[in-house]
C-alpha cells in the first residue's frame, strides 16, 4: 500500500539589502550584424548611371538622365559627385497653361527653365546586410545617408543648392547592382509667376532670369539606375 506524502514549501525572504538593485548584460567584444561582406566598398569607387526625375516640378519638363561617382574611403563613410541633366522644355500642364486650358493663360516658355542640378555629397553608410531570394542568389543591401551642397543651373544662370537624401543599393555580385535614391532639394531661382506672362502682359519675348523675383524652391528628386563598383 502506498502512502502520499505532502512536502511543505519554506518561505524565502530576504531583505531590501539582499536584493539585487543592478543588471548584467552580456558584452559583446564585436557586435558586428554581418561578420563577412560580400561586397566589401573600402576604397572602392561607385559609378552610377540613372534615370532622374523631379517629382515636384509643375511647369517644366521633369525628367533627364543623372550620372553619380562615389569614393568609398571606409564601409561607412564616403564622398560623392552627383548631376542631374534635365531634357528642357514644358511639361504637359505646362505646355496646357499655355494654351489657356485651365481657367487662365499663362506661357512659362517665356521664362528661364531648369537645365542641370550639381551637388557634392557626404555619404554616410547605416546599414548593410543580406536577403536571400533563393538558395543560391543573395542580394546584398546597402542603405545610406547623403548630405551636401551644390549649383542649379538655368538656361542663363545658377544658383546655390543645398540637399539631404537617402541612397538605397542592391548588389548581385561584388562588382554590379542597382540604385534608387530619393532626395529633397532647396534652393533660390527666378519665380515664372513674379511677370504677367498672359497675353495681357505685353511680353512676347524669352526673359533673362534677372527679370524675375527670386524665391526659394524646395524639390523632390528622385533617381534610379545602375551602380558599377570598381
Amino acid at each position: 500500500m502506498l502512502g502520499a506524502g505532502t512536502a511543505m514549501a519554506d518561505t524565502i525572504k530576504l531583505t531590501p539589502e539582499e536584493l539585487s538593485l543592478e543588471t548584467v548584460l552580456p558584452v559583446f567584444e564585436y557586435p558586428a550584424v554581418v561578420k563577412n561582406r560580400r561586397v566589401p566598398i573600402k576604397g572602392r569607387f561607385e559609378l552610377g548611371l540613372m534615370a532622374g526625375f523631379i517629382l515636384t516640378e509643375p511647369l517644366y519638363t521633369n525628367t533627364g538622365f543623372a550620372l553619380s561617382g562615389t569614393y568609398n574611403f571606409t564601409e561607412k563613410h564616403g564622398v560623392n559627385l552627383f548631376g542631374l541633366f534635365l531634357s528642357g522644355g514644358l511639361s504637359a500642364n505646362g505646355e496646357r497653361l499655355r494654351k489657356g486650358g485651365f481657367s487662365r493663360e499663362f506661357d512659362p516658355s517665356l521664362a528661364p527653365f531648369l537645365e542641370n542640378i550639381i551637388l557634392a555629397n557626404y555619404v554616410y553608410t547605416a546599414y548593410y546586410g543580406k536577403m536571400s531570394l533563393s538558395k543560391k542568389l543573395v542580394v546584398n543591401l546597402s542603405l545610406s545617408g547623403l548630405a551636401g551642397l551644390g549649383m542649379v543651373g538655368y538656361e542663363d544662370s545658377q544658383f546655390l543648392a543645398m540637399q539631404l537624401g537617402v541612397s538605397q543599393r542592391f548588389f548581385f555580385s561584388k562588382h554590379w547592382g542597382i540604385n534608387f535614391d530619393i532626395r529633397l532639394l532647396g534652393h533660390q531661382g527666378p519665380d515664372p509667376t513674379s511677370l504677367d506672362l498672359s497675353s495681357n502682359g505685353n511680353i512676347t519675348e524669352k526673359q533673362p532670369s534677372d527679370a524675375f523675383e527670386e524665391t526659394f524652391f524646395l524639390k523632390t528628386t528622385l533617381a534610379a539606375g545602375l551602380v558599377i563598383l570598381f
